[in-house]
C-alpha cells in the first residue's frame, strides 16, 4: 500500500478520536419588552431576562391576549454549525395608534473544547406594509461595544477563533409601528469552521434521493463531514480515494447512470449518518475524492452523490 494511501486511510478510521464539542446559548440580558397604545391608553409586556431555551417565542401564539407582536427564536449547535435564528413582527390594526416590539437585546453565546477558526455570517431579511418603517438592527460580534451590522448593512462575514471562553455576539432588534399595517424581520447568524477547504460537488448519484449525501467543512480537527439526507435510509458506506477511478455499476436506473468515481483506497461505514475525516496541518496539501455506496434489499448496489475535496 503506497504511502499516501495509507495516510488517507488513517485519517479515515480516526473518525470520532477527536472530541471537540461546540455549545450555544442564548441570553437575554434585559427583559424582552412589547407595547401597544390605543386611544385609551397605552399597555406593555415583558419577558423575564436570563438564559432563553434553544427553541422559544413569545408570546406563545401570534395576537395572544392582545399583545401585538411576536418574536420567536432558535440556536442550533452541531460539528458544522453554529446557529441563532430570531424573528419578530407587528401587525397593527385599525383604531391602534402605535405598537413596538423592542428595543430588545440578545446575547448569543458559542464555545468550543479546543479553540477553532470560524467564519460568522449573517442574514437579515425585512418586510413592512406600505407606509411602515422597516425593523432595525444592530449586530456587534465579539461584544467590544462596536456595530458590525446594520440593517443597512446589507449582509457580513466576519473571521474569529472560537474556544472554551465563549465568542459573544450582541444583537439590538427594535421594530415600531405607528400607522395601520404589519412589518416583520428575520435574522440568521451562522458561525461555520474555517477549515481552508475547497468542496466540490464531483458526481451525480443515482439513488433517486437528491440530496443523498453531503459534505461540509467541520469543526472536528480541521476536517470534513459526510453525513447522507435522514429521508435515504438504505446501509451505506463512505468511498475515499487519492485518485479517480471510474466504475459504471451494473444496475440502471431512471435517475442517472450509477457511477463510482473515487478509486477505493479506503471505505468505511457510516455509522449514525455521519462520518467525518480528519485533516491537521500535517497531512495538507491534500485532494482526495468521496462517494457513498448503498445496498437495498435485492442486492442492488446504488451511488450517492460524489464529492472532490482539497484541503490546503
Amino acid at each position: 500500500m503506497r504511502l499516501p494511501t495509507i495516510t488517507l486511510f488513517a485519517l479515515a478510521m480516526a473518525d470520532g478520536i477527536c472530541a471537540q464539542q461546540i455549545s450555544v446559548s442564548l441570553v437575554a440580558p434585559n427583559p424582552l419588552v412589547m407595547s401597544a397604545t390605543t386611544a385609551t391608553g397605552t399597555s406593555s409586556w415583558q419577558l423575564p431576562a436570563g438564559t432563553l431555551p434553544s427553541f422559544g417565542n413569545y408570546p406563545p401564539a401570534p395576537g395572544a391576549n392582545g399583545r401585538p407582536g411576536w418574536l420567536a427564536w432558535s440556536t442550533e449547535a452541531a460539528s458544522t454549525i453554529a446557529r441563532f435564528y430570531i424573528y419578530q413582527a407587528i401587525e397593527l390594526e385599525p383604531g391602534a395608534v402605535a405598537a413596538r416590539v423592542g428595543a430588545n437585546e440578545l446575547l448569543f453565546l458559542v464555545s468550543a473544547t479546543s479553540p477553532a477558526a470560524a467564519t460568522v455570517r449573517l442574514d437579515w431579511q425585512a418586510q413592512a406594509s406600505p407606509g411602515v418603517l422597516l425593523p432595525l438592527v444592530t449586530v456587534d460580534v465579539g461584544d467590544d461595544g462596536g456595530v458590525d451590522f446594520t440593517q443597512a448593512g446589507g449582509g457580513l462575514q466576519h473571521e474569529v477563533v472560537i474556544g472554551a471562553s465563549p465568542l459573544r455576539i450582541r444583537v439590538v432588534l427594535d421594530n415600531q409601528v405607528t400607522v395601520p399595517g404589519e412589518c416583520s424581520s428575520a435574522l440568521v447568524v451562522d458561525v461555520r469552521p474555517r477549515n481552508d477547504v475547497a468542496i466540490q460537488k464531483s458526481v451525480l448519484g443515482c439513488t433517486g434521493v437528491a440530496p443523498d449525501l453531503f459534505c461540509e467543512p467541520t469543526f472536528v480537527a480541521s476536517g470534513v463531514e459526510f453525513a447522507r439526507w435522514v429521508a435515504f435510509g438504505l446501509p451505506a458506506v463512505v468511498v475515499l480515494g487519492l485518485s479517480v477511478q471510474p466504475v459504471l455499476l451494473p444496475i440502471s436506473t431512471p435517475v442517472a447512470p450509477c457511477l463510482l468515481l473515487p478509486n477505493a483506497d479506503a471505505v468505511v461505514t457510516l455509522l449514525g449518518n455521519t462520518h467525518t475525516v480528519m485533516l491537521p496541518p500535517a497531512v495538507r496539501p491534500i485532494t482526495f475524492w468521496g462517494q457513498g455506496v448503498a445496498i437495498d434489499g435485492q442486492g442492488n448496489l446504488f451511488v450517492t452523490d460524489g464529492y472532490r475535496i482539497v484541503a490546503q
